[in-house]
């Protein structure tokens, strides 16, 4: 075996992590008290409203005034928090820290959470082992893109600790959650596919939780494991409502479960047409070239189109 020589500049974590705790600073106090001023006035004894208001100013500044400077690139060197306030821009954790003193600053209780590879291994002692920095508030923010939702995900394959070396756990709300969700499709006779005279195609559409996941098996195998971006555990329950006088032909329910989820649909007859139920539950990240076969039955069950299809015909008067 080839000897692994590793160098840095810090011979533990927590070192490395003093270095850079130094860099999150505020800066102006008084720019920072003007800007938290300007958020909140009106709404300063309404913790909620409070946290709103920075939180949409935040996710401004998150969508459109994040620049791609990784920390890496930036020598793990960041601009005081007034600074990004009075350029209207940063790194991803420069956008951090301001998001952090801006909540501190109104009296809301809130930290940087470092997510970083394991550093318990030798290799993984630097600060080039951090995949991302996080804010993270105790009070969830209302209508508004949540940050730190991917990491919160990944989060039983990584370290997350404060500046302090303290471990965290992500907020609940960042985690992944269960979709539940009902809708009504009233089919158009004038818009239904007519494959032939009195003969009708009703298609399903795809929920786009359950097609982010379509990526990850492109292919029957693959040479090396696959971490995916989160576990999913989605139901979609759709009323179709047909045309009088057209009827859906029966359909068999189907589920395929192994050790990696379950896939169920599941066609219920109605007054009105059909009731159809489809389940996608995902249930494990990591996928290794000797399980993943069972992502790929999931997968490949779910995209089939004939699941997500519904053949109707006139009925007879």
């Amino acid at each position: 075996m080839m000897p692994v020589f590793v160098a840095s500049t810090w011979s533990r974590y927590d070192e490395a992590l003093k270095s850079l705790k130094a860099q999150f600073q505020p800066g102006n106090r008084s720019v920072i008290e003007a800007k938290v001023a300007e958020l909140t006035r009106g709404i300063q004894d309404n913790p909620q409203a409070v946290r709103n208001a920075i939180a949409h100013y935040m996710t401004e500044l998150y969508q459109l005034g994040r620049c791609g400077v990784s920390l890496q690139d930036a020598g793990y060197r960041l601009r005081p928090a007034s600074e990004v306030i009075r350029s209207a821009y940063g790194t991803q954790a420069e956008l951090a820290n301001l998001d952090v003193t801006l909540q501190q600053a109104a009296g809301l209780e809130a930290e940087v959470a470092v997510c970083a590879l394991r550093p318990s291994k030798a290799e993984n002692q630097g600060l080039s082992t951090i995949v991302s920095l996080v804010a993270q508030s105790k009070l969830m923010p209302e209508k508004v893109a949540l940050t730190g939702t991917e990491e919160a995900s990944l989060q039983p394959f990584l370290t997350v600790i404060s500046l302090d070396g303290k471990p965290l756990t992500m907020e609940a709300y960042l985690g992944a959650k269960e979709m539940q969700q009902t809708d009504t499709l009233r089919v158009d006779e004038k818009k239904l596919q007519q494959p032939a005279e009195g003969w009708g195609i009703v298609t399903l559409n795809d929920p786009t939780p359950a097609r982010t996941l379509y990526a990850y098996a492109a292919n029957t195998t693959i040479p090396e494991n696959i971490l995916l971006p989160r576990t999913m555990n989605c139901t979609l329950e759709t009323i179709v409502c047909l045309p009088e006088g057209m009827k859906a032909t029966s359909r068999t329910n189907k589920e395929i479960s192994n050790a990696c989820g379950k896939v169920v649909f599941s066609y219920q007859p109605t007054k009105e047409g059909m009731k159809v139920t489809r389940s996608l539950r995902i249930s494990r990240q990591l996928q290794t070239p000797s399980n993943y076969k069972e992502l790929y039955a999931l997968l490949a069950e779910w995209r089939d189109t004939n699941n997500h299809t519904l053949v109707v015909k006139k009925v007879a008067e």
